[in-house]
Protein backbone atom coordinates (compact mmCIF):
# COMPACT_ATOMS: atom_id res chain seq x y z
CA UNK A 1 0.00 0.00 0.00
CA UNK A 2 1.15 3.55 -0.67
CA UNK A 3 -0.15 7.10 -0.56
CA UNK A 4 -0.14 8.75 -3.99
CA UNK A 5 0.04 12.20 -2.42
CA UNK A 6 3.13 11.94 -0.23
CA UNK A 7 4.52 8.47 -0.92
CA UNK A 8 4.13 6.89 2.53
CA UNK A 9 4.18 3.11 2.24
CA UNK A 10 3.33 -0.08 4.15
CA UNK A 11 1.11 1.47 6.80
CA UNK A 12 -0.58 -1.78 7.87
CA UNK A 13 -3.37 -1.59 5.29
CA UNK A 14 -4.56 1.62 6.90
CA UNK A 15 -7.59 3.36 5.46
CA UNK A 16 -5.85 6.70 5.30
CA UNK A 17 -2.22 7.74 5.12
CA UNK A 18 -0.81 8.34 8.61
CA UNK A 19 1.06 11.41 7.41
CA UNK A 20 -1.20 13.28 5.02
CA UNK A 21 -4.64 11.69 5.41
CA UNK A 22 -5.30 10.71 1.79
CA UNK A 23 -6.89 7.36 0.96
CA UNK A 24 -4.23 4.64 0.77
CA UNK A 25 -3.91 2.71 -2.48
CA UNK A 26 -2.36 -0.54 -3.58
CA UNK A 27 0.39 -0.56 -6.20
CA UNK A 28 -2.18 -0.65 -8.98
CA UNK A 29 -3.63 2.63 -7.78
CA UNK A 30 -6.83 1.16 -6.32
CA UNK A 31 -7.93 2.31 -2.87
CA UNK A 32 -7.11 0.04 0.04
CA UNK A 33 -9.82 -2.46 1.04
CA UNK A 34 -10.34 -0.48 4.21
CA UNK A 35 -10.93 2.67 2.18
CA UNK A 36 -13.37 1.08 -0.28
CA UNK A 37 -16.46 2.04 1.69
CA UNK A 38 -15.22 5.61 1.94
CA UNK A 39 -14.61 5.75 -1.81
CA UNK A 40 -18.18 4.66 -2.52
CA UNK A 41 -19.50 7.40 -0.27
CA UNK A 42 -16.95 10.01 -1.39
CA UNK A 43 -16.31 9.36 -5.11
CA UNK A 44 -13.51 11.88 -5.39
CA UNK A 45 -11.34 9.55 -3.29
CA UNK A 46 -11.31 7.18 -6.24
CA UNK A 47 -9.44 9.85 -8.21
CA UNK A 48 -5.77 10.57 -7.58
CA UNK A 49 -5.94 12.28 -4.20
CA UNK A 50 -4.26 15.63 -4.46
CA UNK A 51 -6.40 18.41 -3.13
CA UNK A 52 -8.68 17.39 -0.28
CA UNK A 53 -7.89 18.53 3.30
CA UNK A 54 -5.46 16.23 5.01
CA UNK A 55 -6.26 14.12 8.05
CA UNK A 56 -3.44 12.89 10.14
CA UNK A 57 -4.46 9.39 11.30
CA UNK A 58 -3.05 8.64 14.70
CA UNK A 59 -2.72 5.14 16.20
CA UNK A 60 -5.86 4.21 18.09
CA UNK A 61 -8.09 6.05 15.64
CA UNK A 62 -7.21 9.67 16.42
CA UNK A 63 -7.48 11.74 13.23
CA UNK A 64 -6.28 15.29 12.99
CA UNK A 65 -7.39 17.44 10.09
CA UNK A 66 -4.50 19.07 8.30
CA UNK A 67 -4.45 20.96 5.02
CA UNK A 68 -2.86 19.19 2.07
CA UNK A 69 0.87 19.35 1.49
CA UNK A 70 1.30 19.31 5.20
CA UNK A 71 4.58 17.56 5.05
CA UNK A 72 5.76 19.99 2.47
CA UNK A 73 5.12 23.02 4.61
CA UNK A 74 7.42 21.58 7.19
CA UNK A 75 10.14 20.66 4.75
CA UNK A 76 11.00 23.83 2.78
CA UNK A 77 12.64 26.99 4.14
CA UNK A 78 10.48 30.03 3.51
CA UNK A 79 12.96 32.89 3.88
CA UNK A 80 12.79 34.08 0.31
CA UNK A 81 13.04 37.05 -2.00
CA UNK A 82 11.88 38.01 -5.47
CA UNK A 83 13.70 35.87 -7.99
CA UNK A 84 12.94 32.26 -8.81
CA UNK A 85 10.12 30.03 -7.58
CA UNK A 86 10.41 26.24 -7.42
CA UNK A 87 7.23 24.20 -7.54
CA UNK A 88 5.76 20.77 -8.30
CA UNK A 89 3.65 20.16 -11.40
CA UNK A 90 2.35 17.60 -13.86
CA UNK A 91 1.85 20.25 -16.56
CA UNK A 92 3.98 18.17 -18.92
CA UNK A 93 1.50 15.29 -18.55
CA UNK A 94 -1.72 16.73 -17.06
CA UNK A 95 -3.69 13.52 -17.51
CA UNK A 96 -1.48 11.71 -14.98
CA UNK A 97 -1.59 13.10 -11.45
CA UNK A 98 1.21 10.74 -10.42
CA UNK A 99 3.70 12.14 -12.94
CA UNK A 100 4.97 15.03 -10.83
CA UNK A 101 8.25 16.84 -11.48
CA UNK A 102 10.06 19.89 -10.11
CA UNK A 103 9.85 23.11 -12.14
CA UNK A 104 11.21 26.63 -11.65
CA UNK A 105 9.86 29.95 -12.90
CA UNK A 106 10.51 33.64 -12.48
CA UNK A 107 8.56 35.28 -9.66
CA UNK A 108 6.14 36.84 -12.16
CA UNK A 109 5.20 33.40 -13.52
CA UNK A 110 7.28 33.64 -16.68
CA UNK A 111 10.17 31.51 -17.97
CA UNK A 112 8.89 28.17 -16.66
CA UNK A 113 11.52 25.43 -16.92
CA UNK A 114 11.43 21.77 -15.99
CA UNK A 115 14.18 20.73 -13.58
CA UNK A 116 13.75 16.98 -12.89
CA UNK A 117 13.06 13.92 -15.03
CA UNK A 118 12.33 11.30 -12.40
CA UNK A 119 10.77 7.91 -13.00
CA UNK A 120 8.91 8.38 -9.70
CA UNK A 121 7.08 11.38 -8.31
CA UNK A 122 9.37 14.28 -7.42
CA UNK A 123 8.09 16.09 -4.33
CA UNK A 124 8.79 18.87 -1.84
CA UNK A 125 11.35 21.18 -3.51
CA UNK A 126 13.51 23.17 -1.07
CA UNK A 127 16.13 25.72 -2.14
CA UNK A 128 19.56 25.61 -0.57
CA UNK A 129 20.36 28.85 1.32
CA UNK A 130 22.62 30.00 -1.52
CA UNK A 131 20.09 29.03 -4.25
CA UNK A 132 22.73 26.93 -6.03
CA UNK A 133 20.75 23.72 -5.50
CA UNK A 134 17.26 22.37 -4.92
CA UNK A 135 16.68 19.40 -2.64
CA UNK A 136 13.66 17.15 -3.10
CA UNK A 137 12.42 13.66 -2.37
CA UNK A 138 10.88 11.03 -4.64
CA UNK A 139 8.04 8.62 -4.11
CA UNK A 140 10.56 5.79 -3.88
CA UNK A 141 12.21 7.25 -0.79
CA UNK A 142 15.28 9.02 -2.11
CA UNK A 143 16.65 12.38 -1.01
CA UNK A 144 18.21 14.26 -3.93
CA UNK A 145 19.80 17.58 -4.86
CA UNK A 146 19.93 19.19 -8.29
CA UNK A 147 20.91 22.50 -9.86
CA UNK A 148 17.98 24.79 -10.74
CA UNK A 149 18.81 24.39 -14.43
CA UNK A 150 18.45 20.61 -14.14
CA UNK A 151 22.15 19.81 -14.21
CA UNK A 152 24.25 17.89 -11.70
CA UNK A 153 21.54 15.67 -10.16
CA UNK A 154 22.82 13.83 -7.12
CA UNK A 155 21.27 11.23 -4.84
CA UNK A 156 22.10 11.91 -1.20
CA UNK A 157 20.29 9.03 0.46
CA UNK A 158 18.21 6.09 -0.69
CA UNK A 159 16.21 3.87 1.64
CA UNK A 160 18.42 4.83 4.53
CA UNK A 161 16.21 2.92 6.93
CA UNK A 162 16.51 -0.87 7.03
CA UNK A 163 12.77 -1.05 6.37
CA UNK A 164 13.23 0.84 3.11
CA UNK A 165 10.82 3.53 4.19
CA UNK A 166 10.45 6.90 2.51
CA UNK A 167 12.17 9.97 3.93
CA UNK A 168 9.53 11.72 5.94
CA UNK A 169 10.99 15.22 6.05
CA UNK A 170 14.12 17.25 5.54
CA UNK A 171 15.56 20.71 6.15
CA UNK A 172 18.69 22.50 4.94
CA UNK A 173 21.13 23.81 7.52
CA UNK A 174 21.39 27.63 7.36
CA UNK A 175 24.89 27.44 5.85
CA UNK A 176 23.76 24.93 3.21
CA UNK A 177 26.38 22.38 4.17
CA UNK A 178 24.08 19.77 5.72
CA UNK A 179 20.54 18.43 5.47
CA UNK A 180 18.59 17.04 8.41
CA UNK A 181 15.91 14.46 7.62
CA UNK A 182 13.91 11.75 9.33
CA UNK A 183 12.85 8.20 8.61
CA UNK A 184 10.94 5.71 10.73
CA UNK A 185 11.05 7.83 13.86
CA UNK A 186 14.77 8.60 13.65
CA UNK A 187 16.31 11.88 12.59
CA UNK A 188 19.60 12.07 10.78
CA UNK A 189 22.05 14.60 9.34
CA UNK A 190 24.05 14.23 6.15
CA UNK A 191 26.53 16.52 4.40
CA UNK A 192 25.15 18.07 1.24
CA UNK A 193 27.78 16.17 -0.78
CA UNK A 194 26.42 12.83 0.50
CA UNK A 195 29.14 12.15 3.08
CA UNK A 196 28.97 12.01 6.84
CA UNK A 197 25.58 10.37 7.37
CA UNK A 198 24.85 10.34 11.12
CA UNK A 199 21.84 8.95 12.98
CA UNK A 200 21.11 11.30 15.88
CA UNK A 201 18.37 9.54 17.79
CA UNK A 202 14.58 9.50 18.05
CA UNK A 203 12.65 12.25 16.33
CA UNK A 204 10.82 13.24 13.17
CA UNK A 205 10.20 16.38 11.10
CA UNK A 206 13.40 18.26 12.03
CA UNK A 207 13.53 22.07 11.85
CA UNK A 208 16.89 23.81 11.89
CA UNK A 209 17.09 27.13 13.76
CA UNK A 210 18.13 30.07 11.53
CA UNK A 211 21.36 30.55 13.51
CA UNK A 212 22.25 26.87 13.02
CA UNK A 213 22.65 26.13 16.72
CA UNK A 214 19.55 23.96 17.28
CA UNK A 215 17.20 21.47 15.71
CA UNK A 216 13.64 20.88 16.93
CA UNK A 217 12.01 17.51 16.32
CA UNK A 218 8.73 15.79 17.17
CA UNK A 219 8.83 12.98 19.70
CA UNK A 220 9.48 9.56 18.22
CA UNK A 221 5.98 8.40 19.16
CA UNK A 222 4.35 10.74 16.64
CA UNK A 223 1.77 9.98 15.44
CA UNK A 224 0.21 8.12 18.33
CA UNK A 225 -2.89 8.07 20.50
CA UNK A 226 -1.23 9.84 23.43
CA UNK A 227 -0.21 13.07 21.73
CA UNK A 228 3.27 14.12 20.66
CA UNK A 229 5.94 16.35 22.13
CA UNK A 230 8.55 18.77 20.82
CA UNK A 231 12.24 18.35 21.65
CA UNK A 232 15.25 20.61 21.13
CA UNK A 233 18.70 19.19 20.35
CA UNK A 234 22.15 20.26 19.22
CA UNK A 235 22.86 19.60 15.52
CA UNK A 236 24.88 16.58 16.66
CA UNK A 237 21.92 15.17 18.62
CA UNK A 238 23.26 16.13 22.05
CA UNK A 239 21.75 18.23 24.84
CA UNK A 240 18.25 16.94 24.14
CA UNK A 241 15.61 19.03 25.96
CA UNK A 242 11.87 18.42 26.08
CA UNK A 243 9.94 21.63 25.33
CA UNK A 244 6.30 20.49 25.66
CA UNK A 245 4.62 18.10 28.06
CA UNK A 246 0.88 17.51 27.67
CA UNK A 247 -1.66 15.10 26.23
CA UNK A 248 -2.20 17.12 23.05
CA UNK A 249 -0.56 16.87 19.67
CA UNK A 250 2.32 19.36 19.57
CA UNK A 251 4.03 19.95 16.23
CA UNK A 252 6.80 22.48 15.47
CA UNK A 253 6.20 24.61 12.41
CA UNK A 254 8.53 27.58 12.14
CA UNK A 255 11.41 29.34 13.90
CA UNK A 256 11.44 33.10 14.36
CA UNK A 257 14.19 34.71 12.23
CA UNK A 258 16.22 35.52 15.37
CA UNK A 259 16.05 31.87 16.55
CA UNK A 260 14.52 33.01 19.85
CA UNK A 261 11.02 31.56 19.44
CA UNK A 262 9.17 28.65 17.88
CA UNK A 263 5.70 28.65 16.35
CA UNK A 264 3.83 25.35 16.65
CA UNK A 265 0.34 23.97 16.64
CA UNK A 266 -1.23 22.12 19.54
CA UNK A 267 -4.59 20.42 20.00
CA UNK A 268 -6.59 17.33 19.12
CA UNK A 269 -9.33 16.10 16.84
CA UNK A 270 -11.90 16.76 19.53
CA UNK A 271 -10.83 20.29 20.47
CA UNK A 272 -9.31 21.51 17.20
CA UNK A 273 -5.85 23.04 17.03
CA UNK A 274 -4.42 26.49 17.66
CA UNK A 275 -1.14 28.17 16.77
CA UNK A 276 1.14 28.85 19.73
CA UNK A 277 4.43 30.67 20.22
CA UNK A 278 7.01 29.68 22.81
CA UNK A 279 10.56 30.67 23.60
CA UNK A 280 13.27 28.33 22.35
CA UNK A 281 13.61 26.94 25.88
CA UNK A 282 9.89 26.08 26.02
CA UNK A 283 8.88 28.97 28.27
CA UNK A 284 6.19 31.65 27.83
CA UNK A 285 3.79 29.68 25.65
CA UNK A 286 0.82 31.61 24.31
CA UNK A 287 -1.80 31.17 21.61
CA UNK A 288 -2.01 33.60 18.70
CA UNK A 289 -5.04 32.04 17.00
CA UNK A 290 -8.62 31.37 17.97
CA UNK A 291 -10.57 28.42 16.60
CA UNK A 292 -14.04 27.08 17.19
CA UNK A 293 -14.91 23.40 17.56
CA UNK A 294 -13.94 21.40 14.48
CA UNK A 295 -11.66 24.19 13.28
CA UNK A 296 -7.94 23.71 12.90
CA UNK A 297 -5.20 26.33 12.75
CA UNK A 298 -2.15 24.86 11.02
CA UNK A 299 1.09 25.50 9.16
CA UNK A 300 2.28 28.74 10.70
CA UNK A 301 5.11 30.53 8.91
CA UNK A 302 7.04 33.42 10.44
CA UNK A 303 7.65 36.41 8.16
CA UNK A 304 11.34 37.09 7.42
CA UNK A 305 11.15 40.46 9.19
CA UNK A 306 9.89 38.67 12.32
CA UNK A 307 6.82 40.90 12.73
CA UNK A 308 4.07 38.61 11.38
CA UNK A 309 2.97 34.99 11.26
CA UNK A 310 0.84 33.50 8.49
CA UNK A 311 -1.19 30.37 9.07
CA UNK A 312 -4.03 28.35 7.58
CA UNK A 313 -7.36 27.87 9.35
CA UNK A 314 -9.61 25.03 8.18
CA UNK A 315 -13.23 24.37 9.05
CA UNK A 316 -13.93 20.65 9.06
CA UNK A 317 -17.68 21.20 8.89
CA UNK A 318 -17.69 22.83 5.44
CA UNK A 319 -14.18 22.04 4.13
CA UNK A 320 -13.45 25.74 3.73
CA UNK A 321 -10.08 27.32 4.37
CA UNK A 322 -8.76 30.73 5.29
CA UNK A 323 -5.26 32.18 5.10
CA UNK A 324 -4.68 34.44 8.09
CA UNK A 325 -1.79 36.81 8.83
CA UNK A 326 -1.39 38.07 12.39
CA UNK A 327 1.10 40.04 14.44
CA UNK A 328 2.97 38.31 17.26
CA UNK A 329 0.29 39.35 19.73
CA UNK A 330 -2.37 37.64 17.62
CA UNK A 331 -3.92 40.83 16.23
CA UNK A 332 -5.11 40.53 12.64
CA UNK A 333 -3.12 41.95 9.72
CA UNK A 334 -5.12 40.47 6.84
CA UNK A 335 -6.98 37.33 5.83
CA UNK A 336 -8.14 35.55 2.71
CA UNK A 337 -11.37 33.94 3.82
CA UNK A 338 -13.50 31.17 2.42
CA UNK A 339 -10.98 30.09 -0.19
CA UNK A 340 -12.11 27.09 -2.28
CA UNK A 341 -8.62 25.64 -2.19
CA UNK A 342 -8.08 22.33 -0.50
CA UNK A 343 -4.35 22.30 -1.20
CA UNK A 344 -2.95 25.36 0.53
CA UNK A 345 0.72 26.16 0.95
CA UNK A 346 2.43 29.28 2.25
CA UNK A 347 5.77 30.84 1.32
CA UNK A 348 6.91 34.33 2.31
CA UNK A 349 8.82 36.75 0.10
CA UNK A 350 11.99 38.00 1.74
CA UNK A 351 10.62 41.53 2.00
CA UNK A 352 7.62 40.13 3.95
CA UNK A 353 5.21 41.83 1.55
CA UNK A 354 3.82 38.78 -0.28
CA UNK A 355 2.85 35.16 0.22
CA UNK A 356 2.82 32.37 -2.33
CA UNK A 357 -0.36 30.30 -2.08
CA UNK A 358 -2.02 27.49 -4.03
CA UNK A 359 -5.70 28.03 -4.70
CA UNK A 360 -8.63 26.76 -6.74
CA UNK A 361 -10.44 30.08 -7.15
CA UNK A 362 -10.26 29.93 -10.95
CA UNK A 363 -11.70 26.44 -11.21
CA UNK A 364 -14.84 26.39 -13.41
CA UNK A 365 -16.84 25.46 -10.30
CA UNK A 366 -14.76 26.62 -7.32
CA UNK A 367 -17.59 26.32 -4.82
CA UNK A 368 -18.22 22.65 -5.54
CA UNK A 369 -15.00 21.18 -6.99
CA UNK A 370 -14.17 19.60 -3.59
CA UNK A 371 -11.05 17.52 -4.03
CA UNK A 372 -10.77 17.98 -7.78
CA UNK A 373 -10.12 21.71 -8.15
CA UNK A 374 -7.93 23.12 -10.88
CA UNK A 375 -5.16 24.43 -8.68
CA UNK A 376 -2.85 27.28 -9.61
CA UNK A 377 -0.12 29.28 -7.86
CA UNK A 378 -0.91 32.84 -6.77
CA UNK A 379 0.90 35.72 -5.11
CA UNK A 380 -1.03 37.33 -2.25
CA UNK A 381 -0.08 40.84 -1.11
CA UNK A 382 -0.11 41.07 2.68
CA UNK A 383 -1.01 44.76 2.52
CA UNK A 384 -4.50 44.75 1.04
CA UNK A 385 -4.71 41.08 0.08
CA UNK A 386 -4.42 41.59 -3.69
CA UNK A 387 -4.20 38.24 -5.50
CA UNK A 388 -2.05 37.81 -8.63
CA UNK A 389 -2.20 34.58 -10.61
CA UNK A 390 1.24 33.24 -11.56
CA UNK A 391 0.53 29.92 -13.30
CA UNK A 392 -1.91 28.77 -15.96
CA UNK A 393 -1.84 25.11 -16.88
CA UNK A 394 -4.16 22.17 -17.32
CA UNK A 395 -2.19 20.23 -14.74
CA UNK A 396 -1.58 20.52 -11.01
CA UNK A 397 0.73 23.32 -9.87
CA UNK A 398 1.58 23.14 -6.18
CA UNK A 399 4.18 23.35 -3.42
CA UNK A 400 5.73 26.71 -4.48
CA UNK A 401 8.70 28.15 -2.62
CA UNK A 402 10.64 31.33 -3.34
CA UNK A 403 14.39 31.18 -3.78
CA UNK A 404 16.39 32.70 -0.89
Amino acid sequence: MYCIHCGAQNLDQARFCALCGQAMRDLSGAPSPAAADQVRDRPYLAKPARRSPLRLKLAGGLILLIAATGAYLAYARFFSSPGKIAFVSNRHNPEDDEDLEIFVMDDDGSNVQRVTTESERALLPAWSPGTERIAYITLGGSLNVISPNGSAPFNLAQNVDAQGSWLRSFDWSPDGRKIAFSSQGQFMVINSDGTGLAALGPGSYPRWSPDGRWIVVVSEQFPNDEGSEIYLTDPDGGNRVRLTDNSEIDFPLSWSPDSERIAYFSGSEESGTDIYIMNADGSQRRSISQTDENEFALFARWSPDGRMIAYVSISESDNRSAIIVVRQDGSLVTSLDNTPSEFITLSWSRDSKNLLIVDGRDDPDPENCRGDCNLEIYKMAVDGGQITRLTQSLGLDASPVWSP
